[in-house]
């Protein structure tokens, strides 16, 4: 049962360890001020929205 849950979560960690990044970074930044925490909610969200378009374009999607 172990065995089968690594699997699954080796099959993910890219996505795990990016979302525990960015929220890491999020939180860091909030502990600075309130200003750059919202300054780099907004860049995470760019750079993201930007890698997710990435992906799409060569996984061949419907574009």
């Amino acid at each position: 049962m172990v065995k089968e849950l690594l699997k699954i979560i080796w099959q993910f960690i890219d996505v795990i360890l990016y979302i525990v990044g960015v929220v890491a970074i999020a939180y860091g930044c909030f502990l600075i001020n309130k200003s750059m925490g919202f300054i780099s909610i907004g860049i995470i969200t760019l750079v993201t929205a930007f890698l997710t378009e990435v992906l799409a374009t060569k996984k061949g999607s419907d574009n």
